[in-house]
């Protein structure tokens, strides 16, 4: 009988969560089911099959411990909705902690999550959600929780912690690596990897180009304030006035204006830098 019964699940409901713990449910059932109660016990009837998904209706008449107890096994062996929604109504808070409630919540959702992830409709869901997001954290999003996260030092190293926690489990490390890997392979991938190295490179030299202006304005103005030191002694404008002068300008200019000159000068510093490149 036993083993019918498990079938009979199995055949609906596919495996349970584990095998013991629906030989929980059937073996509870079976012990309550020649029970015979005095007329005083408050009793209630419980499919054995729940009506909501089984045709079957076999019964059993329970006292109200022993139905909620019926109800707790099932929805251990099989966190379904279905199941989990009578205790919510047959239990109080501090019974719901007892008996872990939350934890067969928890697995229901999993489960759910898992089948979910096989259909069209996650799919669907999937691609609108990332499109939504993008354009949240395009807008402002990712840089007012970035400022909000890690602004305070203690949240900055609990994140630090929790990354580093993460980081350390071999599976999810494998997991997360590959999936990187599979994404950057497609076509797909190495498109918004090649957008998104060009924009840093372009934001990169800008930045660079900004850092080298403010620089070289800094050098200038402390140029030009020794300059000005230096010109107003007396000793520096006479040194200055005894300098030899030339026209040496003018004469490189006119050199370098000479095309035969030019290319042998250029030739010649060419043949030195690949002498030294070979010292070296």
């Amino acid at each position: 009988m036993l083993y019918l019964y498990e079938s009979k699940f199995k055949n609906i409901l596919g495996n349970p969560t584990t095998k013991e713990n629906l030989k929980d449910y059937l073996e509870f059932i079976m012990s309550k089911k020649d029970i015979v109660y005095e007329y005083c016990v408050y009793t209630e009837k419980h499919h054995i099959f729940p009506r909501s998904l089984f045709e079957d209706e076999s019964i059993i008449i329970l006292d109200y411990i022993d139905h909620v107890e019926a109800h707790v096994l099932l929805a251990k062996a099989y966190p379904i909705r279905k199941f989990l929604r009578p205790l919510n109504f047959m239990l109080s808070r501090n019974e719901k902690e007892i008996i872990g409630y939350n934890s067969m919540l928890s697995e229901h959702l999993k489960l759910w999550w898992k089948e979910f992830k096989k259909t069209e409709k996650y799919e669907i869901w999937s691609s609108k959600k990332s499109e939504e997001m993008t354009i949240k954290m395009v807008n402002g999003l990712a840089s007012y929780l970035s400022n909000k996260r890690f602004s305070n030092i203690k949240e900055r190293e609990k994140v630090s912690i929790q990354f580093k926690t993460l980081w350390e489990d071999i599976e999810y490390r494998k997991k997360l690596t590959n999936s990187i890997q599979k994404y950057r392979s497609s076509e797909e991938g190495r498109l918004k990897c090649s957008e998104a190295s060009l924009k840093g490179w372009e934001k990169d030299s800008e930045n660079k180009k900004n850092k080298l202006r403010i620089i070289q304005k800094e050098f200038n103005n402390e140029t030009a304030e020794k300059n000005k030191k230096l010109w107003a002694t007396a000793e520096y404008r006479e040194k200055m006035s005894k300098r030899k002068k030339g026209n040496n300008s003018n004469t490189l200019k006119k050199l370098w204006a000479d095309p035969i000159w030019k290319a042998k000068t250029l030739e010649s510093r060419k043949n030195k830098r690949k002498l030294k490149n070979e010292t070296n």
